[in-house]
């Protein structure tokens, strides 16, 4: 019962709020009528204005004030009329694109109709943030579902590249201007080989197991994404943002990461074998047990970085910085690295070293303890 009482309340405010100029006006008119007949009256009976006159005057107050409440009341009812006529253009429109998404058969699809489709719903989502997450959600699930992942990927066979109407409803996906409240991104364990995402926006996007073999994310924005046991062999991710990502156990070899932003990135036995990692930025990523065995690593910023149990075998790591990153247990046998940058770690101790190596670093401390 109390919630009837509520519920029924909410609606009377609101139509009362809705149509609180009109009240006002038609009590403002009742109220001046009352006044003018009452003064009028008082006139007459002193001697004033005939009655007649101060009849019309009367009237004419009375009509200019009610006429003008019936303009604005004609106004708003117009008004509602085209909010309604708009949203049912809006539920036409999404419903159509809808439509179109299916156009075709799986077999042999419909390609013209369905990028109508999307595009239709890309628009939507822009004038009416009411269809925003819905749309942004099917567009989503669309890519899911036309792009599974098969069950025997053959070796060595072209790069596939995704449908034109997947490539189109990523680039939608890609260039959305995103939402401060909106829902993660799902395109978990869709097969998006070679699709083209340059400077996408995918902050926090859901990519677990996704297949993004030889993809192109050049400077593509994925702070806080998830690619755990994601395939990016040979993707492109120049200049990507990939801050605080977790690609645990992600398959990065041949990627090309130069100059990427992963800081705080978790890159737990992730395979980075023969990554292009020139420049990157690493700091305080943790990359324990990754794997970076001949990973081109010149120039990188790994300050800090986690590189326990790494296997770091002929890396190279000409001019990286390694301050305070830990090698607890890291094997960089045959690494190009010198004994400067080994003494900036820590637990190098605990590293395995090219024995040139491990004699150079005795011989340096042998003689900075004699300096001393």
């Amino acid at each position: 019962m109390k919630n009837w009482i509520l519920k029924n309340w909410r609606r009377l405010w609101k139509w009362i709020t809705k149509r609180s100029v009109l009240i006002v006006l038609i009590a403002g008119a009742l109220i001046a009528s009352i006044v003018l007949t009452t003064i009028c009256h008082w006139k007459w009976i002193l001697g004033g204005s005939e009655p007649s006159e101060v009849l019309r005057n009367i009237g004419l107050v009375i009509v200019g004030i009610l006429g003008t409440a019936l303009a604005i009341w004609r106004a708003m009812i117009a008004a509602d009329n085209t909010k309604i006529n708009d949203r049912n253009s809006f539920t036409d429109t999404f419903t159509k694109s809808i439509e179109q998404l299916g156009a075709g058969s799986e077999d042999e699809p419909n390609i013209e109709v369905r990028l109508g489709g999307i595009y239709a719903l890309e628009k939507l989502s822009q004038v009416n943030l009411e269809y925003y997450q819905p749309i942004i959600d099917i567009l989503a699930s669309y890519v899911r579902k036309h792009t599974p992942i098969p069950d025997l990927v053959p070796e060595g066979k072209e790069t596939k590249k995704p449908r034109l109407d997947i490539q189109a409803a990523l680039t939608v996906l890609g260039r959305r201007d995103v939402k401060e409240l909106e829902v993660r991104l799902d395109l978990g364990f869709a097969c998006l080989q070679g699709a083209h995402l340059m400077s996408a926006h995918l902050m926090g996007v859901k990519l677990a197991g996704a297949n993004l073999y030889g993809a192109h994310l050049g400077n593509a924005d994925l702070r806080g994404a998830y690619l755990m046991d994601a395939k990016l062999m040979d993707a492109k991710l120049m200049d990507a943002n990939l801050r605080g990502a977790n690609l645990k156990g992600a398959d990065l070899r041949g990627a090309n990461l130069m100059d990427a932003k992963l800081m705080d990135a978790k890159l737990i036995a992730a395979h980075l074998i023969g990554a292009h990692l020139m420049g990157a930025y690493l700091k305080d990523a943790d990359l324990m047990y990754a794997h970076l065995t001949g990973a081109h690593l010149m120039g990188a910023n790994l300050k800090g970085a986690n590189l326990m149990y790494a296997h770091l075998e002929g890396a190279h790591l000409e001019g990286a910085n390694l301050e305070g990153a830990n090698l607890e247990g890291a094997n960089l046998e045959g690494a190009t690295i010198t004994s400067e940058q080994i003494k900036s770690t820590r637990n190098s101790h605990l590293a395995t070293l090219d024995p040139k190596l491990t004699l150079e670093l005795v011989n340096t401390t042998g003689d900075d303890e004699g300096n001393d």
